[in-house]
């Protein structure tokens, strides 16, 4: 029998000894790994937290856009009272206050009746997927609607 250094000759049918070393063929030989059965609870398991974890990203996002389409309302109403403050008029365009017409989810109008009042709205731009549109008036009135609804609710939450 051939041994190599400080190899030990041991039974190799015997599954305690024969891992142990080299150069060992027996049919008891320790395999360490994770079988297909654990692997596809791994997978399960993350496809379901996955599964759970997408929407409620989805509603984060589309809540922090209409947060910041409400933030720009409010801005563009405290513009137009600052320059009713020094001319006792609105501007009936945004471009004379120097702000943004839109930005990457929402357009921004000024309808001004009379120079007296006006309404602001923040309406979704058709490529995105936003829902809601919002308005605020002179009296700060805040309202908002489902796209495509012609009932405006009172409110922004």
């Amino acid at each position: 029998m051939n041994l190599k250094n400080n190899q030990v000759f041991t039974n190799p049918t015997d599954p305690n000894t024969c891992h142990q070393t080299y150069g060992c063929q027996c049919f008891f030989k320790r395999v360490y790994g994770y079988t297909l059965v654990e692997l596809m609870v791994v997978i399960t398991v993350l496809g379901i937290m996955l599964a759970s974890a997408v929407p409620a990203y989805s509603n984060f996002t589309r809540s922090s856009r209409e947060m910041q389409a409400t933030t720009q309302l409010q801005k563009i109403a405290l513009r137009l009272q600052q320059h009713y403050n020094e001319t006792m008029s609105y501007q009936t365009t945004l471009n004379d206050l120097n702000l943004p017409v839109q930005d990457s989810w929402y357009r921004y109008q000024i309808d001004s009746i009379d120079r007296k009042q006006y309404t602001i709205f923040a309406l979704p731009l058709a490529a995105n997927s936003a829902r809601k549109e919002f308005s605020l008036n002179q009296h700060g009135m805040q309202r908002y609607r489902f796209t495509g609804s012609s009932q405006w609710v009172t409110g922004w939450s």
